[in-house]
């Protein structure tokens, strides 16, 4: 009340044009702040504008890729057009803000075999009508390259014994990636069995790689014998370094690899006491590599018979970089099974995006039992020290990534359920942007980073 009769004074003073200069400052300051709330409207309604326009862009360039692998040419385009706008309604509607959708236009560019999506909305404002400014225009646009663009992707877990304990929620860890891996297809996917282009590796580590039984091949001093009456599982030792840190296919032998093989000589009183009865294979994870597969069923299927079995320790840089192999052009030919000749592409493929998702729920860890590098006490890693032939291993790790990242594979790593601030900065460090890494402390994390990141590989398709 004290400041209104302030004022009616100071519009009833006659002396020096007081009356009028209060009067545009309070004119000046309706129309700041008229300025700053209705900014903050338009961009809100901008931000929402822009996704919805995402949204339609990315709908509409997957229909027009359906329409044209089913041979239906004449009205692909017609039918992208009517995709883009159903999700662009689903996602921005026409009376937002009190506003009205003034303009909306999905159309193919012949030239960049892209989805152009454009959309133009009007706000009404609130402050600023004072200055004669009703309204606010708004646009968007999203350009998706429409041709059926490929995604070769290596899905790289961690099936190590830790993930049978349980996270902070009282929640198996194993059971969470499972889940985690399942949301990352359907998120992937939505309701399709199969995208045009898209293939998916799976490649579950603990202290080696089982790169399958049938590959035989690939070995160098192999005898079967040894192995009676078992047979060879299929994991195979690391190679020496720097043969260990990259993607050289097993063309010639020093770029063969050695059996995984844990002789009765060595298996020891420890070894019985732990695991039972003498097994060559002692620690091979049961799960095999999954190579590039169209067939979204296959990697289900993988997923769910994901077996985290008790000892061993943990070989992160080998999980890595087969992660690496199994979309490497390099090994263009070697998978054979369910992944076509021709593949993995090249890494300058046109309409290609290359990426690994690399999640572990621990540090490197080295014990007394066989892994990849062999046994501690044969100094491999050039050391027979615990403590420095794990920092070897993250060193190792981190020379991986960077060679990954070379090549133009995109590179998301996720910790689950980590706390070692040092190991955090490898794996952060590690992922081709920082927006590319995830730590998740929980199981019900774990799932929304996996869900996150099918939402990234969706939008890397974004031109602009």
């Amino acid at each position: 009340m004290a400041l209104w009769l302030l004022v009616r004074r100071f519009l009833g003073d006659r002396r020096g044009g007081v009356a009028m200069m209060v009067g545009m400052s309070i004119f000046v300051l309706a129309g700041a702040l008229g300025v700053a709330v209705d900014s903050a409207r338009g961009y809100s309604a901008k931000s929402k504008l822009q996704d919805a326009v995402d949204a339609a862009a990315l709908a509409g360039a997957k229909a027009y890729s359906q329409g044209l692998t089913a041979g239906d040419d004449g009205t692909a385009e017609d039918f992208a057009s009517a995709e883009a706008r159903m999700f662009f309604d689903a996602n921005y509607s026409d009376d937002y803000m009190g506003g009205v959708v003034a303009d909306f236009d999905a159309r193919i560019d012949e030239a960049s075999e892209s989805l152009i999506v454009t959309a133009e909305a009007t706000i009404p404002t609130s402050f600023l009508q004072v200055l004669g400014i009703n309204e606010v225009t708004i646009s968007s646009e999203a350009q998706v390259i429409a041709a059926q663009t490929a995604l070769e992707l290596a899905l790289v877990v961690d099936v190590t014994g830790s993930m049978n304990w349980t996270d902070s929620n009282g929640d198996v860890k194993i059971d969470s990636l499972q889940s985690a891996g399942l949301k990352l297809l359907e998120t992937l996917y939505d309701e399709e069995t199969t995208l045009p282009g898209v293939y998916l590796s799976l490649v579950p580590y603990r202290a080696a790689v089982n790169v399958g039984s049938g590959r035989t091949s690939w070995l160098r001093n192999f005898n079967a014998s040894d192995f009676s009456p078992v047979g060879w599982r299929g994991c195979v030792l690391a190679r020496n370094d720097p043969r260990d840190q990259n993607d050289n296919p097993p063309t010639i032998p020093p770029n063969r690899f050695y059996p995984y093989f844990w002789p009765a000589s060595e298996y020891g009183y420890w070894a019985t006491y732990f695991f039972g009865p003498h097994d060559p294979n002692q620690i091979c994870p049961i799960n095999e590599i999954i190579p590039l597969t169209d067939n979204r069923t296959t990697i289900e299927d993988g997923i769910n018979a994901l077996d985290a079995q008790s000892g061993g320790g943990t070989q992160t840089s080998q999980g890595l970089v087969w992660g690496w192999r199994a979309i490497s052009p390099r090994w263009q030919g070697y998978w054979g099974g369910v992944t076509p000749s021709d593949m993995p592409h090249e890494y300058d493929e046109p309409n290609l995006i290359k990426a690994v998702v690399f999640m572990t729920d621990g540090i490197a860890d080295i014990g007394w039992e066989l892994m990849a590098y062999g046994f501690l006490d044969e100094g491999n890693l050039g050391t027979t020290n615990e403590a420095s032939a794990e920092a070897e291993v993250n060193s190792r790790l981190s020379t991986i990534c960077e060679a990954i990242k070379d090549e133009g594979v995109e590179i998301f790593s996720v910790m689950f359920a980590v706390t070692d601030p040092s190991i955090e900065t490898t794996y952060r460090d590690c992922a081709s942007q920082p927006e590319h890494f995830f730590n998740s402390p929980t199981g019900e994390e774990l799932e929304a980073a996996f869900e996150a990141i099918g939402r990234k590989l969706a939008s890397l398709r974004i031109a602009r």
